[in-house]
């Protein structure tokens, strides 16, 4: 299996990387690796230059009369790949590969670039080169990768930095570009060690003709400073988006699909009065409404961008309260049975709660184009395979 890791720092988009924090003790528990030792660039190193991908390889074997593919399965979970037993991520990966469809794309959190290559005891920092984005001493089987391609079969390639990370199918999918961000630029503090990634991708669907191919950007995101930056980063990730793959572009340019997904620990409903209202997400907060909005939202100000929070879409909440609406059973955090059902009151808000999500724009993102998404049912055998249950997203051209 031949994997690609796409580069992922800014001098890979065309303007100098900033420099990289060393370790000190001003790193967060979250940006360091599951040893408590901060993550930090790998220092350059001689190595041959990676040869360039044929855009055009990846359909070529697919018969010229075979249908275009009409469906993406998007996965989103922040993996907690340095918290959790190798046992777990085994269960993780299984569970993923019992799906009838499998993955397209996988958008993952708290996956260091140190684990995508190497063990999964998060130590093997010389698997990684920043420089090259490479397996420089292959895919060890208890990594990220050894894994997914164990459980999943096919080649992945993909754009991994600090503690996000993006994949697809290299059988399906071309990358054209990508984009980093962090709190910084997206105008929410100082801090430049939360990266963030944005991949716009070539779907070929399957087939030679370049008639099929549709675009679509996969975004992932790692964040817990609240709502204000939770909104500053769809703002930033929308003007982006728009600024680079479809202002001036034909309509075919544009993307299809724009996924942004990632683990945000923050729940819609902050508002209504008791925990299982809240579950049932019957007053959200007026972060979640400018998010999923655009133009005068009542009470709330302005939208900021008019995304479709998939979860929420399939599952309603708000309303009338009632303890099974549809919003109930879909709590992403934290992973342990028993799988919920209802809106109960017995458990507390803060330790049974939606904090995951995934939003969906483009010129094909619609409501009847989304077929399913699921918060998965996550206690797999009684083995927890992360602090967080995944989300399954489907989406069709149709």
């Amino acid at each position: 299996m031949s994997i690609l890791l796409a580069a992922v720092a800014l001098a890979a988009c065309g303007s100098e990387a900033p420099p990289v924090e060393t370790a000190d003790a001003g790193h967060p528990d979250w940006a360091r690796d599951s040893g408590g030792e901060p993550i930090d660039a790998a220092e350059p190193q001689d190595r041959p230059p990676l040869e360039p991908r044929d855009a055009s390889a990846d359909a070529t074997d697919a018969p010229e009369t075979s249908p275009p593919i009409a469906t993406i399965v998007h996965w989103q979970d922040n993996s907690d790949w340095g918290e959790v037993s190798d046992a777990a991520h085994d269960a993780f990966f299984q569970r993923v590969a019992e799906y009838p469809e499998p993955p397209d794309v996988l958008a993952i959190q708290q996956l260091y670039p140190n684990q995508v290559c190497g063990s999964s005891d998060g130590r093997m920092y010389d698997y990684w080169d920043r420089d090259t984005a490479s397996c420089t001493h292959g895919i060890q089987p208890g990594s990220f990768l050894g894994k997914l391609s164990r459980f999943v079969p096919g080649e992945w390639d993909g754009v991994v930095n600090h503690s996000t990370a993006v994949f697809w199918r290299t059988e399906r999918f071309t990358k054209t570009d990508f984009f980093t961000w962090s709190d910084s630029d997206a105008g929410c503090g100082s801090d430049i060690a939360k990266w963030q990634n944005a991949v716009r991708l070539i779907d070929h669907r399957g087939t030679i003709a370049e008639t099929d191919d549709r675009f679509i950007v996969v975004a992932s995101m790692h964040e817990g400073a609240g709502p204000g930056c939770i909104e500053a980063h769809v703002r930033y990730l929308d003007r982006e988006v728009r600024t680079r793959f479809e202002d001036g572009m034909a309509p075919h340019a544009q993307p299809a699909f724009v996924f942004f997904s990632g683990d945000w620990n923050y729940r819609a409903d902050h508002t209504s009065s008791s925990a299982a209202e809240q579950r049932a997400e019957i007053h959200p907060d007026c972060w979640w409404r400018r998010v999923t909005g655009t133009g005068p939202i009542g009470g709330c100000g302005e939208g900021i961008a008019a995304f479709i929070d998939v979860v929420h879409t399939m599952h309603p909440g708000g309303g009338t309260y009632s303890d099974t609406r549809p919003i109930c059973s879909e709590v992403s955090w934290i992973n342990t049975p028993p799988n919920p059902a209802r809106c109960d009151s017995s458990r507390s808000v803060s330790t049974w709660q939606r904090i995951d999500y995934v939003l969906l724009r483009g010129t094909a993102a619609t409501e009847a184009n989304l077929v399913s998404a699921d918060t998965d049912q996550g206690d797999y055998e009684g083995t927890k395979y992360s602090g967080h249950r995944a989300i399954r997203t489907i989406v069709s051209y149709r």
